[in-house]
Parts: C-alpha cells; structure tokens; sequence
C-alpha cells in the first residue's frame, strides 16, 4: 500500500479549485437576473474581485473616492465603472 502520488494531489486540489470558483460564479448569476450566462457571471465576478484587490492595495486612490462618494448618492457600481473608464 502507498500514498497519493503527487498528481494525484495535484488533482485533488485542482478539483477542489474549480468546484469553489463554480460556486462562486454561480452565485454570481443567481444574485442577477441580468446575468444570463455562467461566461459574463465569471467576468463579472472577476472584475470585483481585481476592483477589490486594487482598492485594497491602494491604487486608483480617486477611484476609492469615487466610489464611496457613489454609495452615499446612490449610484450603481455598473454606472461607475462606466464613468471610471
């Protein structure tokens, strides 16, 4: 008898990878009517995470600003986006 061979590892944690980023996606379509496919829910997804990051990480100060001053109006974060760009 032996171990798991390190493929096999690989794999595992592959597997366990893609089920929690399905998850994810598909919460992302289910939270949004609007998102019709799991391809836009995955872009959609990805883009609030990469927005999150740089928030975090303190780049596009203004865009922080932007934003917070978006949330007190009342603005979605779609109609920023578009203005940010």
């Amino acid at each position: 008898m032996h171990g798991a061979d390190e493929i096999d590892l690989v794999n595992s944690g592959l597997e366990e990878t893609m089920i929690g980023a399905y998850h994810q996606i598909r919460e992302t379509q289910k939270a949004d009517r609007r998102v019709v496919d799991l391809r836009t829910a995955a872009l959609r997804l990805r883009r609030a995470q990469v927005a999150t990051s740089y928030l975090e990480l303190g780049v596009f100060l203004e865009l922080a600003g932007s934003r917070a001053s978006a949330r007190r109006s009342g603005a979605s974060n779609v109609a920023l986006c578009q203005v940010s760009h």
